[in-house]
């Protein structure tokens, strides 16, 4: 499996190997009276510690809005960014839309079929923020739900639990910010965009509102120029924590 070590002993070769990634989920359904009854049941049941009163459903409303995107099993993906150094650029790719299986369908072809140019043959780094423990397993639960063949850097990860025989390096930039890995602290990507000196995406729109800018202002445009923004950063970030600021212009 390649390392980190490995990519900045070799740096201005390796970087070009790095795909940075970020995904946007929304719920499922607008409102939770939209759910079948069961599945109602079943997310008042996981999310019990956050209801007071279950007979109240403007709560039940409030609970379903904040979480339901951040269950794979009550929500979809709305957007898949992704961002590639060439050539001394930093070229970026979303696949999004209303039709979550059309969009996989889209991230999947370019990523093990495309004729010419597949990404799992140039990329060996996949690096994002939280994309262990939230953006990987996301997907790998959506690609499943929607019957569609795993992307091979998910596959692995899904059936490899030593990370040394992987043909991929997961670059989950919350870990590397910890430093050292015992650390419980988990710094969102809003915080560490401040702190390095770059502009938060999540001053133009945060992750509590595509729910309404996707229900209620029926905005894919603005979710995805949000997701974009998250690659940027979380590349900005990397690089930053790395010592390779002057690529940071590049972005």
């Amino acid at each position: 499996m390649p390392s980190l070590k490995e990519l900045l002993n070799n740096f201005d070769n390796e970087i070009e190997k790095v795909l940075f990634i970020d995904i946007e989920t929304v719920a499922n359904v607008e409102n939770f009276d939209e759910l079948p009854e069961a599945f109602k049941e079943e997310f008042v049941k996981r999310h019990s510690y956050k209801i007071e009163n279950p007979e109240d459903e403007e709560e039940l409303k409030s609970v379903y809005v904040s979480n339901a995107a951040i269950s794979p099993e009550f929500s979809k993906v709305v957007v898949i960014s992704v961002g590639i150094f060439k050539d001394n650029e930093f070229r970026m790719k979303s696949y999004y839309g209303k039709n979550e299986k059309e969009l996989m369908e889209k991230f999947f072809y370019d990523w093990e079929e495309h004729p010419k140019h597949p990404l799992k043959n140039k990329v060996r780094y996949i690096c994002g923020h939280n994309i262990q423990d939230f953006d990987i397993p996301f997907l790998a639960k959506r690609f499943i739900i929607n019957r569609l063949p795993l992307p091979s850097f998910i596959l692995e990860v899904f059936l490899n639990d030593s990370p040394y025989n992987r043909m991929y390096s997961i670059l989950d930039t919350m870990h590397i910010w910890k430093i050292n890995r015992y650390s419980k602290s988990r710094s969102s990507l809003n915080l560490l965009s401040m702190i390095l000196g770059f502009e938060p995406a999540k001053a133009k729109m945060t992750g509590s509102n595509v729910h309404s800018f996707y229900w209620e202002k029926d905005d894919l445009e603005a979710i995805k120029d949000y997701c974009e923004d998250d690659v940027k950063n979380t590349a900005r970030i990397f690089l930053a924590i790395v010592g390779k600021r002057d690529w940071i212009e590049k972005i």
